[in-house]
């Protein structure tokens, strides 16, 4: 799982846990909850999570007769538990990668085209 994680990269200048980068992303494009003065999402705590998903894991298992692998399971749960971060490390030392913009203004042109595209995409 650790071995996985440490090979988790996204382009972005800073180390950043997945969570805030997510969070920034929904408050870019304006969700109201998170542009609020209290941000509001619900945090379920893993100890309730992690029994759930276990039973989640066998019913799904049943159902497929084991064919495939559940698309949630624990598993990806324990990336985020251990507070799976992105990172351009890897693309910096292979790539040569520098990014042109920061973190948070390239999550705002980002969420900026889209939008535009989209109301290209519905005229």
């Amino acid at each position: 799982m650790e071995q996985a994680a440490k090979h988790s990269s996204y382009p972005t200048e800073l180390t950043m846990k997945l969570h805030t980068l997510t969070r920034t992303i929904f408050k870019e494009a304006g969700d109201r909850d998170m542009n609020s003065h209290n941000p509001k999402f619900t945090v379920i705590p893993f100890w309730v999570l992690d029994p759930l998903l276990a039973l989640w894991e066998c019913i799904d298992r049943a159902v497929t007769l084991g064919q495939k692998w559940p698309f949630i399971s624990r598993q990806n749960f324990q990336y985020i538990r251990l507070g799976l971060r992105i990172s351009i490390e890897k693309a910096r030392n292979r790539l040569g990668y520098e990014p042109i913009v920061g973190t948070e203004e390239g999550i705002r042109r980002t969420v900026a085209w889209f939008q535009q595209n989209k109301a290209k995409k519905a005229n």
